[in-house]
């Protein structure tokens, strides 16, 4: 079903700095949906380095500019 998942850091899709994955299953037919990347320190790292950043872009955009949901 799933060939591949991915980690969505900075805006983007990508696979884990070690190149580790686990399987992903279904859990109702435990039949194998692809593999999921296994998130190192440093991919966490990197994670929250690009969350800081777009904090702090979207924190300087006034209010009334903000994209709506």
């Amino acid at each position: 079903m799933y060939a591949r998942f991915g980690l969505f850091i900075g805006g983007a899709w990508r696979a884990s700095l070690s190149g580790l994955t686990a399987p992903v299953l279904s859990p109702v037919t435990e039949q194998s949906l692809g593999d999921c990347p296994v998130a190192s320190v440093a991919d966490t790292e990197a994670a929250l380095a690009a969350a800081a950043a777009g904090f702090a872009a979207w924190s300087a955009t006034p209010a009334f500019t903000r994209p709506r949901g």
